[in-house]
C-alpha cells in the first residue's frame, strides 16, 4: 500500500494549522484594521465638491473684476487726458485744418476720428492687460503653488490626473490649463467687448455668444458631471480636496501596514516555518555540489591539497 511521504503529512498539518491561525487573524483584524484597508469608497470620494469649485472660481473671479476696476479707473483717466489736453488739441485741430485746405467740416470730422480712434486703442489696451494679468495669474499660482488662491481658500489643489509623484501640474499643463481657463472667463468676453466699442456689432455678438457657450462648456463638467472642466482635460489635470489627499495618503500608508502584518502573520505561521526550514535545507545541499563543480573545474581534486 502506498503511504505519502512524511513532509506531505506536515505539510496537509501545517496547512491546516495556518489556516486556522490565518482565519483567527483575520477576524481579529477585522475589527481593528477593517478602517485601514484602501476601499473603493476612498477613491469615490476624491472628486472636489462642486461648492467648494464654485466657491473657488468666485474668488478668483473676483480678484480678476478688482483689477478690471482699476484698468477701467486708469483708463478713464487717459481718456479724459486725452480731451482735456487743450494744446494738443489746438496743435491737432491746427493740422487738420492745414490738410483739409479749406474744407473746415472734413477738418473737424478728422480730428473726431482721431480721438475717437485713441480711445478706442486705449480701451482695447485695458482689455488686453486684464486678459494677460489673468493668464499670468493662474499660471504663476498653479506653477509654483498647485492651485489658485481662490482654490487654496477653498482647500482644493490642481494636481496631475494621472498617478504621478509630482505634488503640482507641470509648468506646461499649468500654461494650458490657465490659457483655456482666461479664454473661457475672460478672453472671449474682452474680445467681445473690443469689437462693440470698434463697431463691430455682428462680431460681438457672435463672440459673446461663443464665450457664454465656452463659459458653459467648461463649468457644467466641473459642477455636475466628471468632476474635471474643459481646462483640467484640455491640461491633464484634476482638482482635489485637500483633505481628502491627506486621507487618501492615510489610507495608503495603514494599507501598506495591513499588508506588512499579513505577510509577518504567514511568515510565522507552521507553514511559513516550515516552508523556510525546506529552503534552508535545500540551500544546504546545494552548497557542497556547487562547491564540488567549481572545484572539478579548476582541476583540482576537493580533497587534495594545493601545492
Amino acid at each position: 500500500m502506498y503511504e505519502p511521504p512524511a513532509h506531505a503529512a506536515n505539510d496537509r498539518e501545517a496547512h491546516g494549522a495556518f489556516g486556522t491561525s490565518f482565519g483567527a487573524g483575520e477576524a481579529q483584524e477585522s475589527d481593528t484594521g477593517a478602517q485601514s484597508r484602501p476601499t473603493a469608497d476612498a477613491a469615490a470620494t476624491l472628486r472636489s465638491a462642486p461648492l467648494r469649485r464654485a466657491l473657488a472660481w468666485l474668488i478668483d473671479y473676483a480678484l480678476v473684476i478688482a483689477v478690471a476696476v482699476l484698468l477701467g479707473i486708469l483708463t478713464f483717466h487717459r481718456v479724459e487726458a486725452l480731451a482735456t489736453d487743450v494744446p494738443g488739441l489746438t496743435e491737432r485741430g491746427a493740422w487738420q485744418i492745414v490738410r483739409s485746405r479749406g474744407d473746415l467740416g472734413a477738418s473737424a470730422s478728422g480730428l473726431g476720428n482721431s480721438l475717437w480712434h485713441s480711445v478706442v486703442t486705449d480701451v482695447q489696451q485695458a482689455f488686453g492687460a486684464l486678459v494677460l494679468f489673468a493668464f499670468c495669474y493662474r499660471f504663476a499660482t498653479l506653477a509654483w503653488l498647485g492651485r489658485t488662491l481662490g482654490q487654496a481658500a477653498a482647500g482644493l489643489r490642481v494636481v496631475p490626473h494621472r498617478a504621478s509623484a509630482a505634488p503640482r501640474p507641470t509648468r506646461r499643463s499649468a500654461a494650458v490649463r490657465a490659457a483655456v481657463t482666461t479664454c473661457c472667463d475672460v478672453a472671449c468676453y474682452s474680445l467681445a467687448c473690443c469689437l462693440l466699442v470698434d463697431g463691430s456689432l455682428v462680431l460681438s455678438f457672435l463672440c459673446w455668444a461663443l464665450a457664454v457657450l465656452l463659459f458653459w462648456a467648461n463649468a457644467l463638467p466641473a459642477l455636475a458631471g466628471s468632476g474635471r472642466s474643459l481646462a483640467d482635460r484640455a491640461a491633464g489635470t484634476r482638482v482635489l480636496r485637500v483633505g481628502v489627499l491627506r486621507a487618501a495618503t492615510t489610507v495608503a500608508i495603514a494599507g501598506g501596514r495591513y499588508a506588512g502584518r499579513l505577510a509577518r502573520q504567514a511568515a510565522g505561521s507552521p507553514l511559513g516555518r516550515a516552508t523556510a526550514q525546506r529552503a534552508r535545507a535545500t540551500l544546504t545541499r546545494a552548497r557542497p555540489a556547487e562547491s564540488a563543480e567549481l572545484t572539478s573545474g579548476s582541476g583540482e581534486h576537493p580533497t587534495q591539497p594545493r601545492p
